[in-house]
């Protein structure tokens, strides 16, 4: 099996990102536009990206 340039976790994580950004809209718009704007701007790594999502997620208690 070939391996991948990138590991497939963070394939994985960059591709719920924008999910958990979208759920965190319905409870925080302010939130959600800061955390885009960080993410857009490139400020941040996938995983440290994903790890904040999880925290705010669960403080908002969307999941």
């Amino acid at each position: 099996m070939k391996k991948l340039p990138i590991p497939k976790d963070i394939v994985q994580k960059r591709a719920q990102i924008r999910k958990m950004i979208v759920q965190i809209s319905y409870k925080d718009e302010k939130l959600a536009i800061k955390l885009l704007r960080r993410w857009v701007e490139d400020n941040v790594s996938v995983s440290d990206m994903y790890a904040e999502l999880e925290q705010h997620l669960k403080e908002k208690q969307v999941v």
